[in-house]
């Protein structure tokens, strides 16, 4: 995966060799893109949810026709993914009330980690409440293995 201000320049080049009409929405998701957080897995969640024909060799790219539309439509995928959940929002996400992700899951876990925005304000990010959801264990009590 090619860093981020690669990725943003290939973009850019894709939106400004097309004239058309959304090229100024595209040149402002590219600005935004190069001004928010990186998230790699994110970024590849994207492509792969939106199904575009983008490849990576040393940088982005993009062989079909209007690569201006496909830039915005992959930018605005990647704008949803990394969107942060608030603690209601991840508890929803995961199947629990927000009583319950509050008191246990989402603040005293050591694999959800979260970002404090302020000392009341956890905020989780997709990908990290995927990561949980592939890898946490069952609810309660294992099953009684019968005996031989």
């Amino acid at each position: 995966m090619p860093e981020m201000q690669n990725t943003a320049d290939a973009l850019k080049r894709m939106v400004l060799d097309n004239l058309n009409q959304f090229r100024a929405a595209a040149m402002e998701a590219v600005s935004r893109f190069e001004r928010v957080d990186w998230h790699p897995r994110a970024f590849e969640d994207a492509i792969t949810q939106t199904g575009l024909p983008f490849e990576f060799d040393d940088t982005l790219i993009y062989a079909d026709q209007a690569p201006t539309k496909a830039v915005l439509t992959l930018l605005d995928k990647y704008f949803q993914l990394i969107q942060p959940y608030t603690t209601k929002q991840a508890a929803a996400y995961l199947g629990m009330s927000e009583k319950r992700g509050k008191k246990s899951r989402l603040m005293k876990t050591e694999t959800l980690q979260g970002r404090l925005l302020n000392p009341r304000l956890r905020v989780f990010d997709k990908s990290e409440l995927d990561d949980y959801l592939e890898n946490r264990r069952p609810v309660g009590r294992p099953k009684k293995q019968p005996t031989p």
